[in-house]
């Protein structure tokens, strides 16, 4: 997924959207959601963007992904990790107005992995999000 996310922004991730969404099983900080993100913005850049909201040109920012699924708000309460991901890219990052999931609560999950084996319905709630194309 990241190398199809590599073609797509073509170096290009502060003037092209691209977006990806989807239950990558993994919280936000572990090693794997790491990858999906990219390469690291430097210092100086997360210093610059907490000033002012905005990233410098080049700094990881034309091809890193930003996460945005922490804008669900507030917080829900079957939610016991983030694994569902919304990831965009830097010309999108001011225009995701709205993430939320639903309609209603996913089916629980127990300890015993054979409760749901014969179920057809996800265990995960959907994540939408709304951006500002205009």
């Amino acid at each position: 997924m990241r190398a199809y996310a590599n073609g797509l922004l073509d170096g290009e991730g502060r003037e092209r959207g691209v977006d990806v969404r989807g239950d990558v099983n993994d919280e936000p900080p572990a090693a794997t959601t790491q990858i999906l993100l990219g390469p690291p913005v430097r210092r100086s850049a997360r210093q610059a963007s907490s000033a002012t909201g905005a990233m410098p040109g080049g700094c990881g920012t034309s091809l890193r992904l930003i996460p945005r699924g922490a804008l669900l708000q507030p917080p829900l309460p079957w939610t016991r990790r983030l694994a569902d991901h919304l990831l965009v890219s830097h010309s999108l990052v001011h225009r995701v107005e709205h993430v939320d999931t639903g309609p209603g609560e996913p089916p629980s999950i127990t300890e015993d992995p054979t409760d749901r084996r014969d179920e057809t319905a996800s265990d995960h709630a959907p994540v939408w999000a709304r951006i500002d194309l205009g």
